[in-house]
This record gives C-alpha cells, sequence and structure tokens, in this order.
C-alpha cells in the first residue's frame, strides 16, 4: 500500500541503523517498532530526541500500557497503534502526518484503494 504514495521507505535491521539514518536527516517519519531487541522502541526514540530531531515517529507495540502511553507522550510520539493493525492503519496515520505535520496535500482516494 505504501508503494502507492509519492514516497521511499526504507527499513532498519537494528536501532542503531536506525538512530544513524534519523539523524543524518532526510527521513520524514519513523515508525518504530515497540518491542526492539536490546532497548524497545521507546528507548530509540528517546535517542533520536536526544540529536535534536523533531521527526515524527509512529510506535507499534503489543500492549502499551499506561506507562508506554505517558512515555510516548512525553517523546512527543505523533501515534500509538497495536501491533497486528490492519496495514491501513498505518497508511492512514503516515497520510495523517503528511497532512498536519508538512501540510501536503495527499487525499486518501487518491494513494490508497
Amino acid at each position: 500500500m505504501l508503494s502507492r504514495l509519492p514516497v521511499s521507505v526504507h527499513c532498519s535491521r537494528t536501532g542503531e541503523e536506525a538512530l544513524g539514518l534519523a539523524s543524518r536527516g532526510g527521513l520524514h517519519v519513523g515508525i518504530v517498532d515497540g518491542d526492539l531487541p536490546r532497548e524497545g522502541g521507546l528507548e530509540l526514540v528517546r535517542r533520536i530526541r536526544q540529536t535534536g530531531s523533531n521527526l515524527p515517529c509512529v510506535l507499534v507495540c503489543d500492549n502499551p500500557n499506561p506507562q508506554v502511553l505517558q512515555d510516548a507522550l512525553r517523546l512527543q510520539v505523533f501515534s500509538v497503534l497495536l501491533a497486528g493493525s490492519r496495514r491501513q492503519s498505518i497508511v492512514e496515520t503516515i497520510l495523517k502526518i503528511g497532512r498536519q505535520v508538512y501540510r501536503l496535500e495527499w487525499t486518501e482516494k487518491k494513494w490508497v484503494n
């Protein structure tokens, strides 16, 4: 579904690789796995924020407890999605970021069936 959007998708294999991409700039949205091995997704978002980046991040996690949601809010995570959410939810969130953060005039009907 994302291939229909006028965007490129980069997939990082490690938190360090993702941090490198985020700190170099050029990324417009970070979709972070809340269950990253070793450090977890919120820690990766925290490290991204420590670089001075205000990259809009979406945290995808299995069971976000109240503490995770509070930490995500404090770190200015754009959205928290449940793992296993239908792909459509992620696409809708990316479209929302495009409209709200970057003021793009994407319409869902144009890019997503």
